[in-house]
């Protein structure tokens, strides 16, 4: 019974709340909760996000022009920079999904009201929006609510990493966004520039069928051939077998260094029971002790698990590089999805849906810069295990003077093959 009072009243103070233009819960993205001052007293408050207000209303307006689809404005926030506070298992900030913006267009919070118990009340918080602008938005969300609802959210395993090349030679950066149309001859999908959108490019609409079949073909030509990948693999596995060595000597070189900080800690342990010794400056030592035994073991566990973790990722990379186009075309469309984003950051795409360009993920800009060396070096000498070496290390020195990899060296992820720095964390 005091269980159900206790509801009622929190239900009631909740009504009470909204009614008197209150916030309920967590303030949505474009606020932030917050304690303010007011005559001494520190009440719960909402305050305008000044980081991500302006982004809020300019996709408001954007939408409002009716040009944009929800999959299209997504796109478009993103690359101005929207993204959601972190919270929970999200530490980073991430894009806002399509849904995600869908729930925000349709919120009257923005237009400066409060909701409860489906009834609608001033809000004490300030609008992003004005009220036409907000009409103006719902009017679009309702003309595209029918049964041929250009607002859905689409799906293509190409999405998110595809960029116009004539945007590229022109300085800017611009994503393909893919859209489906419906004809007299059934659905026609296709990609569009954003640039198109915004009247800064003429990319021509490019038939879906077309674009897959171009980026099929591309992984073609970025299949390893057998003796340098069968090479690299032999090398990489002849690095960890001494990393391994050198590993459990460190270790053996660790365990005895915590054996020594025992002895000391149990000395200064004694030395307590003199009264007339230091207390303090014993206390001290055996807290710096301690704070040295922590710092070993950790040292113990990251020696070998940083080194398993980069070998796993160099030799998954290896293997799928063999037959990246047979992978591709048996994968199923998720997979194809996986494969695209393991490999690319972004392919260029032409007006005859081409591969003009693409940026590689790491460790595939070190792996292929390599292959490309590796296939300049005389077939007779390519059987020396040092050429491995040679060729990582010359693709990593033309990458570093490349403005284009500026995003990271590759050197973190190679290992110590036959001169080349060890690998770190950071794979």
């Amino acid at each position: 019974m005091a269980a159900k009072r206790s509801g009622e009243d929190i239900k009631m103070k909740m009504a009470h709340k909204a009614k008197n233009g209150g916030t309920i819960g967590r303030a949505p993205i474009g606020y932030l909760n917050a304690r303010i001052d007011i005559e001494g007293r520190q009440v719960n408050s909402v305050i305008v996000d000044q980081d991500r207000a302006p982004l809020v209303r300019l996709a408001f307006e954007l939408y409002a022009t009716g040009d944009y689809s929800i999959d299209a404005l997504q796109l478009a926030m993103e690359d101005h920079g929207l993204r959601a506070r972190p919270v929970g298992r999200w530490r980073s900030e991430r894009p806002l999904s399509a849904n995600t913006l869908h729930r925000i267009l349709g919120d009257p919070y923005y237009a400066g009201y409060t909701v409860y118990d489906g009834e609608l009340y001033d809000g004490r918080h300030e609008a992003l929006v004005t009220q036409e602008v907000f009409d103006r938005v719902q009017q679009v969300l309702d003309d595209r609510s029918g049964a041929d609802n250009r607002d859905r959210v689409l799906h293509h395993y190409l999405k998110g990493v595809l960029r116009c090349d004539r945007c590229r030679v022109a300085g800017r950066t611009s994503r393909l966004i893919y859209t489906e149309a419906k004809g007299r001859g059934g659905t026609y999908r296709y990609y569009l520039c954003r640039g198109r959108q915004e009247g800064v490019c003429d990319l021509p609409h490019l038939p879906v069928d077309q674009v897959e079949f171009q980026v099929q073909e591309y992984y073609r030509s970025i299949e390893l051939t057998d003796d340098f990948a069968n090479e690299f693999s032999a090398a990489l596995e002849e690095s960890l077998e001494d990393h391994t060595r050198s590993t459990k000597e460190l270790q053996s070189h660790l365990r005895a260094e915590l054996a020594k900080l025992a002895e000391q800690e149990n000395a200064l342990l004694d030395a307590l029971a003199d009264p007339l010794m230091p207390h303090a400056k014993i206390r001290a030592r055996i807290n710096d002790i301690a704070m040295k035994r922590v710092r070993i073991a950790e040292r113990m566990d990251a020696v070998q698990s940083d080194l398993l973790a980069g070998a796993r990722v160099l030799t998954a990379s290896l293997d799928l590089s063999r037959r990246p186009y047979e992978l591709y075309a048996r994968a199923t469309d998720d997979g194809r999805s996986q494969i695209n984003r393991a490999f690319f950051h972004a392919l260029y795409i032409t007006e005859h849906g081409s591969v003009a360009e693409a940026r590689l993920t790491e460790p595939f800009i070190a792996i292929f810069a390599a292959h490309r060396v590796w296939l300049a070096i005389p077939s007779a000498t390519r059987k020396q295990r040092s050429a491995i070496g040679e060729a990582l290390q010359a693709s990593l020195t033309a990458m570093d003077d490349d403005p284009r990899h500026g995003e990271g060296s590759s050197k973190t992820v190679m290992v110590d093959v036959k001169g080349l720095e060890p690998l770190t964390s950071r794979v």
